[in-house]
């Protein structure tokens, strides 16, 4: 379901959610018109009602994942600032959380944000796709 997100540019994103440490819900957001043009800038809002539905559904939230073009291999140091804002402002029940990215119709490398001790460690994950 990944690899079939459109051509960049423009980046999109989006989120991901399932049940039982498996990955069964993608939700795309076209996110904010980017003054730069070609970046994606998360719609919070939108997310965010999102995943509030995800609750009543007993689904839980798994992360946010973004497209990138194929030269750009590995996260900006403006994803990874994101990515710490995601995760501290996560409930301390949730300790980590799947950040891929998605180089469309190619692959997706996935990486994961572990939180403690108050600190945000991120690795690329190699991920079984069932």
């Amino acid at each position: 379901m990944l690899l079939q997100c459109p051509q960049v540019p423009p980046e999109i994103g989006g989120i991901l959610g399932g049940k039982d440490c498996v990955i069964e819900k993608m939700i795309i957001d076209r996110g904010k018109k980017s003054y730069v043009g070609i970046r994606y800038v998360p719609d919070v809002i939108f997310i965010n009602k999102c995943i509030a539905e995800w609750e009543d559904l007993q689904i839980e939230f798994y992360g946010m994942f973004h497209t990138h073009l194929s030269r750009w291999e590995t996260l900006s140091n403006r994803d990874k600032e994101y990515i710490g804002c995601i995760m501290n402002a996560m409930p301390d029940q949730v300790e980590s959380l799947y950040f891929p990215l998605v180089f469309p119709q190619d692959k997706v490398k996935f990486f994961k944000a572990v939180k403690s001790n108050n600190k945000i460690c991120i690795s690329e994950e190699k991920i079984e796709i069932i």
